[in-house]
């Protein structure tokens, strides 16, 4: 079984309501694949946890990059999903729960149908022509 998330404050009330003694944070990628059109990465950050037989997890997306697009724009979709991931460790560790690497198999369809909103996390914002990740509730806690 799995259950997914689409806000963060109903994962974290879970992890308070249930007190799992580990966390596991991990980012990755994907690769989606189109008939006669260049495939797509897309970058995630996944937290999740288990009690008993069920998995609880959130799912950010982060962005995407075509496979034809420059790398510097796959090398910043793969720097921002690290820094998501430090904003979720940072996140989650008041909560007094173990952080680790590592993500629980989950069925496809529920994996592709549920991705959490990063509200009271961080958001995109313009700064110049580029983007960037901004975290808002634990910017003393985030590498620069």
């Amino acid at each position: 079984h799995a259950i997914g998330f689409l806000e963060w404050k109903d994962f974290v009330d879970e992890i308070r309501r249930l007190r799992p003694r580990t966390v596991r944070v991990q980012a990755y990628e994907t690769t989606r694949f189109y008939p006669d059109l260049p495939a797509e990465r897309l970058f995630w950050v996944e937290a999740a946890f288990m009690r008993c037989a069920t998995v609880y997890f959130v799912r950010f997306r982060i962005g995407s990059a075509l496979e034809f697009q420059p790398a510097e724009l796959h090398e910043e979709m793969i720097r921002r999903a690290d820094l998501a991931s430090a904003v979720l460790h940072a996140a989650l560790a008041p909560l007094g729960v173990e952080i680790r690497r590592g993500l629980f198999h989950i069925p496809r369809a529920i994996r592709k149908a549920i991705v959490t909103s990063p509200d009271g996390l961080w958001r995109f914002e313009r700064d110049g022509d580029a983007w960037r990740l901004v975290p808002e509730t634990i910017p003393q806690e985030v590498p620069a």
